[in-house]
This record gives C-alpha cells, sequence and structure tokens, in this order.
C-alpha cells in the first residue's frame, strides 16, 4: 500500500446535516472507515493529519420551515378563529470550506528503525508544492535506511479525509415567504382570482382577503431540516410548455375516469380558478463535481440549489354521472367548485402543500353541495388540477 490520490466526498451524508442544524460550529471531520486496513495490520498514527492544498468554498442546502395559520376575526364581535395551518419550507445556504487532510497508518509488525523511516518521510513530503507522490514514495524506498529497516509498501498507507468549516452565516432564500405575505396581506397575484363563467372571463376583488378581515400570521419556526423537494402527484399536477391547457386537461380528464367505478357514463366541468403569476419554485439536485486539492483528486457531491419562476395555473374538475345532471344540478356544481377552490385556505396552500389543498377543497365542496342539494348525489369527484407553464432551473 502507497497513498490515497483520489478521494469520493458524499455531503449528502447525516453527520454533515447534524452538523449544521447544531450551528456549524467548529470543524467537521470526516471519520474515516478504517476497518480493512485494521485487518492488514495497519494502525493510525497520533497527530499524522496534515492539510493537503488550499480549501475549495462549496455550498450546501438545507432548509427551515415557518408555520402560520390564517386568522378571520368577526366584524361584529371582534372574536378570531382560525382558518388553516399553513406551513412552508424556505431553502437556507451555507458556505462551506472544504479541505483534505492525510493520515498516516503504519503496520504494527515493522521495527522501531523502520517506523522513524516511514515518519520522517511523511513529515518531508510536500503534497501542495505539485510534486509526484509516487516518485517521491519510490525515492524513499530505495534510500538506504529504508532498504536496511526492509521497508516494503506493505507496511504503511496514507489515507485521505476531508474537513469543512462554515463560512460567515446561512443564508434564507425568501422568495416564496414574501409571495405568501404579498398573497394575503398585499393583494397579492394569486388574490387577483380569474376565472370563467360560460365562457367569459372574470376577475375577482384583490382585496377579498382584507374585506373578509382575514390575515396570515407566523406561529413558529422549524429547526434545520433535509431540504425536501416537493413531489407532484403524477395526474393532477402538470409542467407545460404550452399556453393552450385544454389538450393536456383532457388528458388529466381522461386518466380521472380510468379510476372511476361507479359508473361509466361521465360528464365533466372544468372551470379556471386563478391564475398566480411569478411563483418561484425550488428544487435541490446533487451533483458530482471533481476538484484538485494539492496532489489529491476529489470528487465531491454536492447540492445545487435551483429556481425558477413560472406561472402557474389552478383549476377545478368535478365528474358526474350524467343520469344525475340536470341544468339546475350542474350550475350547482360549478358554483361550488368555484368557491370552494377560491377559498383562501385552498388558494394559500396551493402551491407548497398541494395536497392539503386539495383536501380542504373536498371538504369544502361537499359541504357546498350537501346544503344545496337535499338528496344524495352518488359518485360526485371534485378535483383540483395544478398546470404549470415552465420557466427556466438556474442555479441560484
Amino acid at each position: 500500500m502507497t497513498i490515497q490520490l483520489n478521494h469520493n466526498i458524499d455531503l449528502n451524508d447525516q453527520r454533515v446535516f447534524e452538523w449544521l442544524q447544531g450551528g456549524g460550529f467548529g470543524e467537521f471531520r470526516e471519520q474515516l472507515d478504517d476497518a480493512a486496513l485494521s485487518a492488514e495490520g495497519l494502525e493510525l498514527v497520533d497527530h499524522s493529519a496534515r492539510n493537503i492544498g488550499s480549501v475549495q468554498q462549496i455550498s450546501y442546502v438545507s432548509a427551515v420551515v415557518q408555520h402560520y395559520q390564517l386568522i378571520k376575526t368577526d366584524a361584529n364581535t371582534g372574536k378570531q378563529r382560525k382558518l388553516k395551518d399553513l406551513s412552508i419550507q424556505i431553502p437556507v445556504t451555507h458556505s462551506l470550506n472544504l479541505g483534505i487532510e492525510s493520515v498516516l497508518y503504519i503496520s504494527k509488525e515493522i521495527s522501531n528503525e523502520g517506523r522513524k523511516v516511514i515518519e520522517n518521510a511523511y513529515s518531508e513530503f510536500d503534497g501542495n508544492s505539485g510534486s509526484d507522490p509516487i516518485t517521491y514514495i519510490a525515492k524513499q524506498l530505495n534510500s538506504k535506511s529504508a532498504v536496511d529497516s526492509a521497508i516494503t509498501v506493505n507496511d504503511f498507507y496514507v489515507a485521505l479525509l476531508y474537513t469543512l468549516t462554515q463560512i460567515g452565516k446561512p443564508i434564507r432564500q425568501l422568495n416564496q415567504v414574501k409571495e405568501l405575505k404579498r398573497h394575503y396581506n398585499e393583494g397579492g397575484a394569486g388574490s387577483i382570482e380569474v376565472y370563467e363563467v360560460d365562457g367569459d372571463e372574470v376577475r375577482g376583488d384583490p382585496n377579498w382577503f382584507q374585506k373578509e378581515l382575514i390575515e396570515i400570521v407566523f406561529v413558529r419556526e422549524s429547526e434545520y431540516q433535509e431540504f425536501d423537494n416537493p413531489e407532484k402527484h403524477q395526474v393532477l399536477q402538470k409542467d407545460t410548455n404550452d399556453t393552450d391547457h385544454s389538450n393536456l386537461l383532457n388528458e388529466i380528464v381522461i386518466k380521472l375516469e380510468i379510476k372511476l367505478n361507479c359508473d361509466n357514463n361521465y360528464i365533466h366541468q372544468k372551470r379556471k380558478v386563478l391564475t398566480v403569476f411569478s411563483w418561484p419554485e425550488f428544487k435541490v439536485d446533487w451533483v458530482m463535481r471533481e476538484i484538485v486539492i494539492g496532489c489529491a483528486r476529489v470528487k465531491v457531491k454536492l447540492p445545487g440549489l435551483f429556481i425558477r419562476t413560472s406561472k402557474v395555473v389552478l383549476y377545478a374538475i368535478v365528474a358526474l354521472p350524467k343520469h344525475n345532471v340536470g341544468k339546475v344540478l350542474l350550475q350547482i356544481v360549478i358554483d361550488c367548485a368555484s368557491k370552494s377552490a377560491l377559498v383562501g385556505g385552498v388558494v394559500g396552500v396551493v402551491m407548497w402543500n398541494f395536497a392539503a389543498a386539495l383536501a380542504a377543497f373536498e371538504a369544502l365542496f361537499e359541504n357546498c353541495i350537501s346544503t344545496q342539494v337535499f338528496h344524495n348525489l352518488t359518485c360526485m369527484v371534485p378535483n383540483l388540477v395544478l398546470v404549470t407553464e415552465k420557466g427556466h432551473w438556474g442555479q441560484l
């Protein structure tokens, strides 16, 4: 054995995350798994750690979660009640210095003289100067002292490990938080409802939340967690490059019909509910990067934080059997779907927790139908569809 010249680093490591979660204080050091070296009769030399080359600046991405509540104040009594709990994941970027250290292992069976020869050769090698480690080791093994001590390449091993130190304070990407607060407090894009009635586009009231005395209130913040790329519903959340969504909606309707098993003859009502402009989306992709530090070639798996700004359109779709459909009932269904989708709790959560928004919409729709229709209706299935006109991902 000789010297390790290549080292693979995977920062998608629970220990790295826990170090940052605790504040990222001090230095993080990789823990080497030296079981194989120990089995070969090699042991670590105390205080043999040496820096190789200069540090490289890299980034790590974690997240914090902020929790909010939608609060409605009664205009007559002044009493407040909670409409809904909301949460939003905030990406956090950490600037880190990545360093590489070498450590020395020596055979337990070697003589004291041989041990001194190896330690001296290790201490004199300059891994930062660009000199060839293999040439250096070969020269040392051919020296008189090494030959006299019968040293071979099996008597020592130089291993590499990585270190991390945090630079400055972590930076929070607050794009979505700003949109969330603007949405409720300033009549943002999401509160300018745009939907269609009999083919005509209707614009809602941008001050709806203020008039309804609905406000968003910060509750608490969770500690650092690993960034979790939001999962999209395979059928109900779609990305598209097309501004005409009719074909995409028809495809979704066909997929929904396959899952309906109580009637073979359905009618679907599709209604645009609102358009959210300039909504920022985040994702993290882990990428492999190769760098050279001193005499070591290092492959490091790093998280890359990406953002895109997209136009997002929310639709409400209701499937109901044709034998139940009359003109009055159909209008009730259309009205209930639109009103249920436009409730603040649904609109405000749809962008970052689609499953929660869908559950709220279904409950509101069922309640709306039950209060206006006085007989049981079976197989009436409401859904929300979120269509994103994709922007281009760019790395932060």
